[in-house]
């Protein structure tokens, strides 16, 4: 911790002190653990291109074309009519272009119109937008007077000057447009080091990474007196333009040290365009003890072709044989989507499902025991989970939504305070397309299969830091699809139905079934459940053997331990088979064991409490402050039993429970008037089947009073932002496998 602190007061400081006549601190000092990016405010860049563009021009000055993107104006889809396509550079004369759009933040409530010399191009009839939302892109670039627009008829970007003779001078694929826009600078000077600072990922690892394209020279002065070698990741992204193949050669990347004026290549290595992460270790010990300058260089591969040489250097972090325990806990957040806490022996269920959670929490492990999530479905309850915001402050919860830097997610917040971050999850809408990545040093995500949380593990044994480490792993089993049930966890059985044997899905089982086109009687009905049981206990399995290793890597002593679900699964309790339709029970109520460092006894907590502690309870813990906007609690502390809980749905839709009751609002149109409501007695009919709204109105205006009252105390935290448009064909397929999409 000392370290980082360090970190941030040493520029202060040596500013404070050259205004002195002191000599001023310019060397960055790591300890095993630090990277590079901790060190920015050392560094400089010797050169930087001022474009990868494949070309210059046409443009009245040879400026290069640069793409300069606005991230809301990406989202415009519009059709252009044969008058647009002809001004706009398929056989038009020469000109500037602007183009003016109204109403971007209000979900396309205004249209945009197209300016020309002055002039306004024609434009479709309003009336033709609902569908023409579907086709083109387009947008302008003023500053270097370039109009760009996407043709979704060739799967391409086009890029025309204003200047003669207008033609078409760049086509990209599909998704490789975007990340040229993301990675061209187009700076005249020397780009700021932190705007440098991006994220990358190929092949499923998303990290944290420098963007340095051929012909950049970054340098670092650093005193190497406590770390012996540095770890770098190098990447390359393919981007291909059409017609032209990715016209690049690759690119090298290399680390010189130079020392006593004398320079070193430590270490060299060639990068074939969208091969994937080149991982080394680079051996720093002759310099062990001494002030150096390290220097990443990247440079044109063998063709000397600068084209598309986008250099991603990531990791970049100084190693050494650790010298001290870190001065903090280690964090481990298990997030087991969709797992219930009635299907788990240690909340009462008399089916063997969770033999292994069931003896850890007994044994040493705090029990939970009304714990609620504050959404029923992966997007808004996991964003919720790891930024301690309540729904209607980070406003994530519908598609194509996703979490953003402000909202200070708890990777982030760890991150800073010096620990070293590594998440993993199964794809769908834990991926990095919705910002869930932000602030991990390494994101890894799949498409779900079998969990791959052995590679956690290899990350663990690889690590020489000093750092404190928070591990987030997160996993499908037990959400749908469900695999034909197992032999074991009930009675013998004589099912001869439909289903037997087959996999519960979404395609052939459960949006036929919502659909009200395959009906299911009882014998079907307790297949899916028992297909749903054989989910928890592979579940079980897997932690059990999770466990036993992380174990062997460190004491759970010094560690915090978290494991629990972003939200439940109903089957059948109110006529449905799945989740994210309602706020009930079933979809609600989560397991939530935790280990607190040093913890050697079992605890049951019966106090309520909820997904949002988790955020204050890690900061606590680990004694960060706990913002105040946060509207959770620290679970170290003492627990009231009169507590307001409040979960969040689409459209407006809440519930809140307190004192024994539960009101749902419905049909509220994001807060507007009041809806309709069901109101329940928790105490006489915990599964929340006698509506009780229209007999006692006293206690369902108490209750919703309270919510707004709740709404009112933790207001809106960030804007909303959406996902990027080029969402990949895995991402989407995981979607639609999970059922997420049937919505449109």
């Amino acid at each position: 911790m000392l370290r980082h602190i360090r970190h941030l007061l040493v520029p202060f400081l040596a500013a404070f002190l050259g205004s002195c006549g002191s000599s001023a601190e310019s060397v960055f000092r790591p300890d095993p653990g630090d990277d590079i990016f901790d060190g920015l405010s050392y560094a400089s860049l010797l050169t930087y291109p001022t474009t990868n563009l494949p070309f210059q021009g046409p443009n009245d000055h040879g400026e290069p074309l640069v793409f300069s993107v606005d991230a809301e104006a990406w989202q415009l889809r519009r059709v252009m009519t044969e008058e647009e396509r002809r001004l706009s550079g398929m056989g038009g004369q020469p000109g500037f272009w602007t183009v003016q759009v109204d109403g971007m933040e209000k979900d396309l409530a205004g249209f945009p119109s197209i300016w020309h010399q002055g002039q306004m191009v024609p434009m479709r009839h309003q009336d033709d937008w609902p569908g023409a939302i579907q086709a083109d892109i387009l947008w302008f670039d003023r500053r270097k007077e370039v109009l760009f627009w996407w043709d979704e008829t060739e799967t391409a970007l086009h890029a025309i000057s204003g200047a003669s003779p207008g033609n078409v001078t760049l086509q990209f694929d599909l998704l490789s447009g975007p990340q040229v826009a993301r990675y061209e600078q187009g700076t005249d000077g020397v780009p700021a080091l932190n705007n440098l600072v991006m994220r990358g990922d190929f092949n499923g690892v998303d990290r944290r990474c420098l963007l340095l394209p051929s012909g950049a020279q970054f340098s670092l002065p650093v005193s190497l007196q406590t770390t012996d070698s540095l770890r770098v990741s190098a990447g390359l992204p393919r981007l291909v333009l059409l017609g032209g193949g990715d016209r690049g050669d690759g690119a090298v990347f290399a680390v010189d040290v130079v020392s006593d004026g004398a320079t070193t290549r430590a270490w060299e290595t060639r990068v074939k365009p969208g091969e994937g992460w080149l991982d080394a270790n680079i051996d720093l010990s002759s310099w062990t003890g001494r002030e150096v300058t390290i220097q990443l260089v990247t440079e044109s591969g063998f063709a000397e072709n600068k084209t598309f040489d986008y250099g991603l250097w990531a990791s970049l972090q100084f190693e050494g044989r650790p010298r001290t325990l870190p001065s903090r806990p280690h964090v481990i957040l298990l997030d087991l989507d969709t797992l219930r806490a009635d299907r788990l022996g240690v909340y009462g269920y008399s089916r063997p499902t969770s033999p292994c959670l069931d003896s850890f929490a007994g044994r040493e492990g705090t029990v939970y025991l009304d714990a609620i999530s504050n959404a029923s479905w992966t997007l808004p309850a996991t964003t919720s989970m790891l930024t301690g915001l309540a729904v209607h402050q980070h406003q994530v919860d519908r598609f194509p939504r996703k979490m953003t830097t402000d909202l200070e997610p708890l990777a982030l917040q760890l991150s800073r305070a010096g620990y070293d971050t590594y998440g993993m999850c199964e794809g769908g809408y834990v991926m990095p397309a919705f910002g869930f990545s932000i602030g991990f040093d390494q994101y890894d995500h799949r498409a779900r299969q079998i969990p791959q949380w052995d590679r956690a593990l290899e990350w663990l044994d690889e690590r020489r830091s000093e750092n404190p480490f928070f591990l987030f792993l997160q996993t499908y089993m037990t959400h749908a699809p469900y695999a034909a049930p197992p032999e074991g966890l009930h009675e013998p059985s004589h099912y001869a139905g439909r289903l037997k044997g087959q996999v519960v899905d979404w395609s052939r089982v459960i949006g036929p079934f919502e659909a009200g086109t395959l009906r299911l009687n009882e014998a079907d009905q307790h297949y899916i459940r028992r297909a749903y049981d054989g989910g928890v206990r592979d579940l079980d399995a897997l932690l059990c053997d999770m466990l036993v290793e992380i174990k062997k890597r460190v004491s759970l002593d010094e560690v915090l331990l978290i494991i629990t679900s972003d939200h439940g699964e109903e089957l059948f309790e109110h006529g449905g088979l799945d989740h994210g339709k309602h706020l009930h029970g079933e979809v609600l109520k989560v397991p939530l064991i935790v280990r607190f460092p040093g913890q050697q006894e079992p605890r049951i907590v019966e106090a309520p409490v909820t997904t949002l502690d988790l955020v204050p309870t890690v900061l606590d813990v680990v004694g960060l402050p706990v913002p105040p906007h946060l509207p959770g609690r620290s679970l170290r502390h003492s627990l009231s039993p009169f507590r307001a809980r409040v979960a969040e749905h689409k459209n407006g839709d809440r519930s809140i429970q307190f004192d024994g009751y539960k009101l749902i609002q419905s049909d509220a149109q994001d807060g507007e008037g009041d809806g309709s409501f069901l109101l329940f007695d928790l105490e006489a009919d915990p599964g929340e089947l006698i509506d009780l709204a229209a007999k006692n109105p006293t206690k369902r205006r108490a209750l919703l009073n309270r919510m707004r009252e709740f709404i009112q105390k933790y207001p809106e935290q960030s804007r909303v932002a959406t996902s990027p448009t080029d969402l990949t064909d895995e991402t989407m397929t995981t979607l639609n496998e999970l059922g997420y999409l049937r919505d449109g």
